[in-house]
């Protein structure tokens, strides 16, 4: 039975927790995330300069068309860098770490370095971008940021050129002025021509000056005469650019018409002006020529291939990755939300034109052919994008066969491609069992210093399964997580809301927590023994090593072992335990162990056979939990029922294709074991029935004990707030009526009023 999917469908909305249900409709719960799925590390500079760290197919799909064009050294130039974080600001994503540029308040400091020159007031209403629009009565905006962009790129350049404080730059400067004037003044400032004795380069740019300054003012036939004068002069650096400004006047005026798919096409057509193809392209999408259109999907993708696309690769980043989204639809493998995915396998026809959208498709692709196509192109091409592909899909067994282990270990440091290849290299190492190298390589790795924090912590859950003892393996099991966030951060980043600072105050991201791979391992694969002898390592965090002891406990109780030693290190680890705790030392014989055990557990709703990753539950040990994460359910299916923080999961991580390995410390024999316990433990009933069941065994045999009436309560109360079977009411029914027929007059028969038969 999926608990949290019970605990909102069976959720009594009590006015304490009101704030938590207004707040994100549905109830959230807190996550540890100790690597990122979504992006890259943060901030992502790096990444956008070329340390991309280790790739993941589950990245949002911008992430992974910039991943392809540094891994097929295509790369990205200043300008494109420049792009690429105005493309994550405008996702409105630039808060995560604060990589856009403002670069209206860029140009306004460049510009104050050039002496001697003054520089027009800038109106608070319009903030110098929005003019007014008589037609609509409203202020729109009429000088985009780009055009901010370009003029401190130009004004940099030409302060190298000529210095900073040359005629050249001044008049330059003083030109630029101009024509931001009119951006929310139109009509108020044109340039005039600079003297005929500048440098020639200055005159070039005063005429695109004059121009622009024409177009900023709705002087639309003069501005694209002007326009067409300079994108017929070659010697002029501002040729190429007017080509597409001739043709974005038009359809700014609306004059354009149905001469502009020809006109546009005429550019894109053209390899010489392959700089502006990608906002030519971009200008048929603004004004609805394409819409849904394959073909421009398939143009978008083979710019995005190219160099040179620093003044559209933002816009081409969008569009392409909405019609990304468009023809693959609810069979994407990877969606944002598990919700939107169907059953439906995707189409490769539409991604089958450009080498971009192909390696991007069976880079993510979840069928089987995505990794025999990876293998396939990669063989062909031995490039990067396809060797990384390749490695992403591969096992221990096709790895060794195919040259990729070869491959992969013979990438150089310098490669943008390292992290990635190493990580797979040895992922394959340690599936293979080769674990003693894996473990050498790993702890190497993890000294570099250009190691992001998120691929180390990957990393990290390799080098856990490559731990030659449990008390190595503990070291790799616990680290502090990258971040503190809910169940409704599919994009993995801090949130703004009141319920995101809630979380933040009450779970600290500097408080070390246990990974998901180490539960994993714990839950699945690690016998009684161990997990006892890892539960009394005293280097484990309190916190954490208190929930090792009281799994082991539960384990214990289970599996009906005694377990003493574990009872007295609860009490240690947390003294408040120890009046609960000294009944089950000092039992005698079996059932007093058994029934001490019971009581115990019945007032820790926090025990659990396994143990939680990252934040296993909301609510402090001791205390019931409103959403009934209490206790376990029926484990039908040990040791595959979920385990804590299952409900956590928020999209399918594409890791490996095959289980994580059982760690190298562990022997046939250990395994075994464990196996063997599975068993016993395989069909145990939920944690009421199970204790219920011992109390009322109890009460029969030992009906003077004086912890009863108390245990009988809590039988009834647990049952009504935790995770039950189809016939728990029969134990919870017999609870209550030997509670109120032999301790009628007790406090804990008038705490216990009535009894529920459905849940």
């Amino acid at each position: 039975m999926k608990r949290r999917a019970v605990i909102a469908a069976t959720l009594l909305l009590i006015p304490v927790l009101a704030w938590r249900i207004a707040e994100a409709c549905a109830p959230v719960f807190a996550v540890a995330v100790f690597h990122y799925k979504r992006h890259p590390d943060l901030p992502r500079s790096k990444f956008i300069d070329g340390n991309l760290g280790v790739i993941q197919p589950t990245w949002a799909r911008s992430y992974l068309v910039l991943s392809y064009r540094h891994l097929a050294g295509i790369g990205l130039d200043g300008a494109e860098r420049d792009q690429a974080r105005d493309y994550y600001k405008d996702r409105d994503t630039q808060w995560w770490d604060r990589i856009g540029t403002d670069w209206v308040a860029r140009w306004r400091t460049a510009r104050a370095r050039v002496p001697g020159i003054s520089h027009p007031p800038i109106p608070l209403t319009t903030e110098g971008k929005f003019a007014f629009d008589e037609k609509t009565n409203s202020f729109v905006l009429n000088c985009a940021e780009d055009a901010y962009r370009n003029a401190v790129y130009t004004l940099e350049d030409r302060s190298r050129r000529f210095g900073i404080s040359s005629a050249a730059v001044r008049e330059w400067t003083s030109g630029q002025n101009a024509v931001f004037v009119n951006c929310s003044e139109p009509g108020k400032a044109i340039p005039s021509p600079v003297a005929a004795g500048l440098p020639q380069i200055i005159q070039a740019d005063r005429a695109y000056q004059i121009a622009a300054a024409h177009f900023y003012s709705g002087n639309s036939a003069e501005a694209r005469r002007r326009f067409a004068e300079i994108a017929g002069d070659s010697t002029s650096p501002w040729a190429t650019i007017s080509n597409y400004l001739v043709l974005r006047t038009s359809v700014r005026t609306g004059e354009a018409g149905p001469t502009l798919p020809a006109a546009a096409k005429a550019i894109l057509a053209d390899p010489k002006l392959a700089s502006i193809h990608s906002i030519t392209a971009n200008l048929l999408d603004r004004h609805g020529v394409v819409q849904d259109d394959l073909e421009y999907f398939h143009r978008l993708g083979r710019l995005l291939s190219r160099r040179a696309q620093g003044n559209g690769l933002r816009d081409a980043l969008w569009n392409y990755n909405q019609l990304y989204d468009h023809f693959i639809a609810g069979a994407d493998p990877n969606p944002a939300y598990e919700g939107d995915r169907t059953d439906k396998p995707a189409d490769p026809a539409p991604f089958a034109d450009n080498e971009l959208s192909t390696w991007i498709f069976h880079l993510q692709g979840s069928m089987p052919a995505s990794g025999r196509i990876a293998l396939e192109r990669w063989r062909r091409t031995r490039s990067l994008p396809w060797l990384i592909a390749a490695l992403t899909h591969a096992n221990a067994a096709t790895a060794s066969s195919s040259g990729l282990l070869e491959a992969a270990r013979a990438v150089p440091p310098s490669s943008p491609a390292y992290f990635t290849a190493v990580y797979h290299y040895n992922r394959l190492l340690v599936e293979s069992k080769d674990k003693s190298a894996a473990r050498e390589n790993i702890d190497r790795i993890l000294g570099s210093a250009n190691l992001d924090r998120s691929s180390a912590s990957r990393f990290r859950d390799l080098r856990l399964v490559a731990s030659p003892n449990l008390s190595d393996f503990l070291r790799f099991a616990v680290r502090r997580p990258l971040l503190i966030t809910d169940t409704e951060d599919s994009a993995e980043v801090p949130q703004r809301n009141d319920w995101y600072q809630e979380v933040v105050r009450r779970f600290s991201a500097t408080e070390p927590r246990l990974t998901d791979d180490a539960a994993s391992l714990i839950n699945h694969q690690v016998s009684q023994r161990l997990l006892t002898e890892a539960a009394l390592d005293s280097t484990l965090p309190p916190p954490i090593q208190r929930e090792f002891l009281m799994t082991a406990l539960t384990r214990a109780a289970l599996l009906d072992i005694e377990a003493v030693g574990i009872a007295k290190a609860l009490a240690a680890v947390d003294p408040k335990l120890a009046p609960l705790t000294k009944p089950y030392i000092e039992a005698t014989t079996a059932d007093d162990r058994r029934f001490a055990a019971a009581f115990f557990l019945l007032h820790q709703p926090e025990a659990n056979p396994f143990v939680g990753a990252g934040i296993s539950r909301d609510t402090p040990p001791g205390r019931i939990d409103s959403y009934r994460d209490n206790w376990w359910c029926p484990l039908d299916n040990f040791p595959n029922t979920k385990p804590p923080g299952y409900w956590m999961e928020r999209f399918e991580e594409v890791r490996s294709p095959t289980p994580i390995p059982a760690p190298a410390f562990l022997s046939a024999k250990d395994l075994a074991e464990t196996a063997d316990e599975h068993r016993r433990l395989a069909g145990k009933p939920s944690s009421i029935d199970f204790l219920g069941g011992i109390v009322l065994a109890y009460a029969a045999s030992h009906p003077n004990d004086s912890r009863l009436a108390e245990a009988l309560h809590l039988t009834v109360r647990g049952a009504r707030v935790s995770c039950s079977g189809k016939d728990s009411w029969k134990t919870t029914r017999a609870a209550f009526r030997l509670l109120h027929a032999r301790f009628p007059k007790s406090e804990w028969a008038r705490k216990t009023e009535t009894w529920w038969r459905d849940y």
